[in-house]
């Protein structure tokens, strides 16, 4: 004997709309979730390699703040961050105590040692619902003070 298969009676007839349109929501919020993530991630890493590369740039000894600023947005650009989303960079000089061997903030006459480089951007985000996301991201770097250069004002 061969099974038949049942027909659905005419009240399970829109059951598969409801169960759909109840499940639709949450798998776009987990899908937006995702990519946004996905994309967090990388303008995180790509802001991190900037900053890195901005402390070598002040270890390698400074011409001017407006020139190392300009360095900082064209490397941004380069990387796939936008560059009016920076916020703030700052230099400053650290040397080393040498009882302590400790580093604390130097002027620019005796710095030795450290250029520290910190900045904030603003990330884009997709403004997904229930999708915790930081509204500003800070990195720091540090890079060894390789020339002092002919910089002499503060950044």
């Amino acid at each position: 004997m061969e099974a038949r298969p049942q027909r659905s009676s005419a009240s399970d007839a829109g059951a598969s709309a409801v169960e759909f349109a109840l499940v639709v929501p949450l798998l776009l919020m987990v899908l937006l979730g995702v990519i946004q993530y996905g994309f967090g991630l990388y303008q995180l890493q790509s802001f991190t390699s900037v900053v890195n590369d901005a402390s070598k740039i002040a270890g390698t000894g400074l011409t001017s703040c407006i020139d190392f600023r300009n360095a900082v947005n064209a490397m941004a650009d380069d990387n796939g961050i936008d560059s009016s989303s920076i916020t703030s960079v700052n230099v400053s000089w650290l040397s080393q105590d040498p009882v302590s061997h400790a580093y604390s903030t130097a002027s620019q006459a005796t710095r030795l040692g450290l250029a520290r480089v910190t900045a904030t951007f603003t990330p884009f985000h997709l403004a997904a619902p229930l999708v915790p996301f930081p509204s500003q991201v800070t990195r720091t770097q540090t890079a060894p003070v390789s020339d002092l250069g002919t910089f002499t004002g503060a950044c």
